[in-house]
């Protein structure tokens, strides 16, 4: 099927796939979440296949958008990785060591280097799982502030994204101190995104790297 809309004398045809919308609604409903977005593109074409929100509590619906930025989490590690395996070597088997847990945010275990601690992870586990503690080291030791502020850059933040819709800015403060820095690296602060960039970042890690401009009007 297709998402189609008259508008006076044209017919607007949009890219969402109604499939992925009415299971998004769906999956949110069923699961009564609180709050829930989908922002789902082309990872080759940028087309959005899926725009969609909910919220349980009606009142605050309109504070629920995929135009709207919200704090990444760990979306903010990708950027971390890219400018890891890019710009300092980092390979998938490279070796991690670190104190605590792989979650959490204990300031005396992320201001260690990576070679300290009692236990140990590889590159490729770390991303896989979402170590934060890994990624805090990672973007405090070896990527730096100055390195993590030119990927940020490169992932489009703190600038105006084309789009038809008023589509927020997506923002990255790096901040000088060192645990800011190395929370802020593993997507805990300083950070915010809309659902639509981070699908757009999402689809850069399978498509080779690009960053695909979005759209939403297939042809009038």
């Amino acid at each position: 099927g297709q998402d189609i809309q008259k508008i006076g004398d044209y017919t607007v045809v949009y890219t969402v796939d109604p499939t992925v919308q009415e299971e998004a609604e769906k999956v949110f409903k069923e699961y009564s979440v609180p709050y829930g977005v989908l922002a789902a593109i082309n990872p080759e074409t940028g087309a959005v296949l899926g725009f969609a929100s909910y919220a349980n509590n009606k009142k605050k619906s309109a504070e629920i958008s995929p135009l709207i930025a919200y704090p990444p989490g760990s979306l903010a590690k990708i950027i971390t990785a890219s400018a890891a395996i890019e710009s300092k070597g980092f390979y998938p088997g490279l070796n991690i060591c670190y104190n605590g847990t792989l979650y959490g945010t204990d300031k005396t275990n992320w201001e260690q280097n990576i070679g300290t601690g009692s236990n140990d992870i590889s590159f490729k586990e770390a991303f896989a799982k979402s170590c934060d503690v890994a990624f805090g080291k990672i973007a405090g030791y070896y990527v730096g502030r100055k390195l993590l502020s030119q990927y940020f850059d490169k992932f489009h933040f703190n600038k105006k994204i084309p789009f038809i819709l008023n589509l927020q800015e997506s923002t990255a403060y790096i901040p000088k101190k060192f645990y800011q820095l190395e929370l802020t690296g593993a997507g805990f602060e300083n950070v915010k995104i809309t659902p639509i960039q981070a699908a757009m970042i999402a689809a850069s890690a399978i498509n080779g790297g690009r960053l695909v401009e979005p759209y939403i009007i297939k042809e009038v």
